[in-house]
Formats: C-alpha cells, structure tokens, sequence
C-alpha cells in the first residue's frame, strides 16, 4: 500500500513537471512574434543656448527611453561651448512590433559630481522630451504640431542650462535579407 501510494504520488509528479514543461515550450519567446520595425532616432545638431558648467566646455550625451528600453550614445567631451552647433549624429533605435510606443530623450552633461540634465523642452519645469511613436501610422505626437516619420523636429529649451536638439524619428522594416548565392 505504501508503495502504490509512493508510485501515484510519484506519477502524479512527473505529469505535472511534463506539463509545466510542455506549457513552457509553448510560452517561450521564440514562439512569439519577432519585431517587424525598428524605431530610430536620429540626432543631428545640438547648440548649447547657455553654459551647462561655470568652469569649463560641458560633456554631452543622449539617455533615449524607446519603448521601455534605455540606451546611451557615446558622450562628445570638452565641445559644448555656448552658441557652437555640434553634429553628433547619434543614432538610436529599438525593434519593436506594431503599435504605439513612447519615447524620452534627455541631453545629459557629464559631470564629476552629478550629471545635469540641459533643458531642451520649452515647457517650464520639463527639461526632456518626451513623446510617442505609432509604428502603424508612422506618427509623432505629444508635440503641438503632429509629425510624421522622417520630419526633422527642432526643440529648445527655456531655463537654465538649456540647449537646442534637432532629430528625426522614423519607423523602419525590419528584413530578413537571404543571400541568393
């Protein structure tokens, strides 16, 4: 009796561990729908409006939030001098499926202490942009005017520390390009 009871306790076991497995196979991401588009935001020119430190050129990067995932570019050192337009052609992107998705961007002065964020948003107290991307209809929004994908989009900010950023934000397919050799 102790070793039926053993044996079905045992059986009863090992189904549930082949199910969890099987269900397991069936949920993993290879089974899901591999992004079709990439979001990419592309930086063309920054201009420092004001100085971002008292003693010496400000160091410069992106922190970019595309749909929930941050990325940094590389930072432009010792150039940000008030009035000067850098051409840093940052380029970020994010693969994503369709849909709607946000977007923040921050310029970033590195500093030794603590980093600051430039003001590049002409809303009083909002120092970063932040705005969606419609993978579907390739529009921008949570600007005034809406932009389509492609549109350089020009922003500056108001307070201390602020700079001027021009971008461009474009949805691209993403192919699967087989050699025919």
């Amino acid at each position: 009796m102790l070793r039926s009871s053993i044996e079905g306790q045992f059986g009863r076991l090992l189904r549930s561990a082949i199910m969890m497995a099987m269900g397991a196979a069936f949920a993993t991401p290879a089974m899901a729908n591999p992004p079709s588009s990439q979001i990419v935001v592309s930086v063309s020119h920054i201009k420092a409006l004001d100085k971002f430190d008292e003693l010496s050129l400000g160091d410069i990067f992106i922190k970019a939030t595309i749909a929930g995932k941050t990325q940094y570019t590389p930072t432009i050192k010792q150039k940000a001098a008030v009035g000067v337009v850098l051409n840093p052609n940052w380029l970020m992107t994010e693969s994503v499926e369709p849909g709607i998705y946000p977007v923040r961007i921050e310029l970033i002065d590195k500093d030794v202490t603590k980093d600051d964020v430039i003001d590049i948003n002409r809303l009083p107290n909002r120092r970063m942009l932040e705005f969606t991307v419609d993978t579907r209809r390739c529009h921008i929004d949570g600007f005034v005017t809406r932009y389509n994908c492609g549109s350089a989009i020009s922003r500056s900010g108001k307070e201390p520390k602020a700079a001027e950023i021009s971008f461009t934000v474009d949805v691209k397919p993403i192919t699967n390009e087989i050699s025919s050799r």
